[in-house]
């Protein structure tokens, strides 16, 4: 009779061994779970910030070309003013190519700088949504936060 109630005992003692076993793992899983959420909130905000860096650099690069265009437009006007104060065929003609290639300079200058803007605008989206990838992370590691603390107040009053 004793060895059926030593044998009962020792089942029931099992039992709640695997019960505090799983219950200890699930309280201990906790900060490694978010530690892998602040990590990965940690990522998006880097990721969000390479894009707002690439943002700012390509602004930088346009409004660099725009002044650029600029002083080439100012030189283009100075020399269709000496063009009209030419004394020669020569000088005529010599004026006549610069302002050609000043011309020619500018329109490229012009399709870099729209092609800039076009790409500003999508990297400004990508900017917005790696924003709210990074909002999206952030509340994802809120819940998961009080969820575990929730967890771990459950698992430590079955454990009592």
């Amino acid at each position: 009779m004793s060895e059926i109630n030593n044998n009962a005992v020792l089942r029931d003692l099992y039992r709640m061994h695997k019960i505090f076993a799983d219950l200890m793992g699930r309280i201990l899983g906790g900060p490694r779970k978010i530690k892998m959420a602040q990590t990965r909130v940690a990522e998006l905000d880097q990721l969000r910030a390479g894009a707002v860096k690439r943002v700012l650099d390509l602004r930088v690069t346009t409004d660099e070309k725009q002044a650029k265009l600029e002083a080439s437009e100012r030189n283009l006007a100075r020399r269709r003013d000496q063009l009209m104060e030419a004394k020669s065929n020569t000088e005529y003609q010599n004026l006549k190519d610069q302002i050609e290639a000043d011309q020619a300079s500018c329109n490229v200058l012009s399709d870099e700088i729209l092609e800039a803007l076009d790409r500003i605008e999508e990297l400004t989206k990508q900017v917005e949504q790696a924003k709210a990838n990074l909002q999206e992370g952030k509340q994802q590691l809120e819940k998961l936060t009080t969820e575990i603390a929730e967890e771990k107040t459950r698992c430590e009053e079955e454990i009592r």
